[in-house]
């Protein structure tokens, strides 16, 4: 798996424009705390399956750490399951109207269509980069 987050990672700026999907994929895992690159460690751990988009959740994590604000789902991270971080709790700055803060949420893929999708994108890549 840390071989198709490389793989993923190195995709260039010409096969995506940014705005794709961001999924990722709840393992387990026998470790607790916080790794070198912010990812939350607890038992399960998020890794990245898709990336084509925006991550608001590994910049949220890079930027604050531990502080950072991640609203998990309701009846908790499963493993194997698949989530796509999303923005949330938006706040202004009261003068200039400018973003000044937010919260990741986590929502759950459950659509076995869009499950099978994100899957076959993550395996295309691999394919496409190996």
């Amino acid at each position: 798996m840390k071989d198709l987050v490389k793989l993923l990672e190195t995709i260039s700026d010409e096969r995506h424009d940014g705005n794709g999907p961001v999924v990722y994929e709840c393992l387990p895992t026998e470790t607790f705390g916080v790794r070198d690159d912010s990812s939350l460690i607890t038992g399960l751990v998020l890794e990245p399956l898709v990336v084509m988009g925006y991550d608001c959740l590994s910049e949220s994590l890079s930027e604050l750490g531990v502080d950072a604000q991640v609203e998990m789902p309701e009846g908790g991270l499963k493993e194997g399951s698949l989530y796509i971080p999303t923005v949330i709790n938006v706040s202004r700055d009261w003068e200039s109207g400018v973003v000044d803060d937010w919260d990741v949420g986590l929502v759950e893929v459950t659509d076995a269509d869009e499950i099978a999708r994100y899957r076959k994108l993550a395996r295309e890549e691999a394919e496409h980069l190996s």
